[in-house]
């Protein structure tokens, strides 16, 4: 079971304006955001951070893509961002999950 929940058209909001929230941008067939959600889920010792991800091939994301119109200049995948609150805090590109630890635990001490 996946630690990141897959966004929809009727669940997005209440994600990204949670107090704290990792979200994962990636695509269908995408195998280094597959790579980065395996090494997420291998993490022991969960985040107290809620996690889900934004599939933009999925189809019925036009209202999250129209509020966020920055979502189409995305051109590396994974794009990975922190929410607060409806705000984007931070951002990076690519599946390291170096990255991945040093970046949450910047938010969560």
């Amino acid at each position: 079971v996946s630690k990141l929940n897959r966004v929809n058209s009727s669940n997005w909001k209440e994600f990204f304006n949670l107090n704290l929230v990792y979200v994962m941008f990636s695509k269908k067939g995408c195998e280094q955001c597959e790579q980065l959600e395996a090494g997420i889920n291998l993490i022991e010792n969960s985040y107290s951070i809620r996690m889900c991800k934004v599939v933009l091939s999925d189809s019925g994301l036009a209202e999250l893509k129209m509020e966020h119109s920055w979502i189409s200049n995305i051109d590396i995948l994974p794009f990975n961002t922190i929410f607060s609150n409806g705000k984007m805090l931070d951002s990076w590109s690519g599946s390291s999950i170096e990255r991945f630890n040093s970046k949450l635990k910047k938010y969560l001490n």
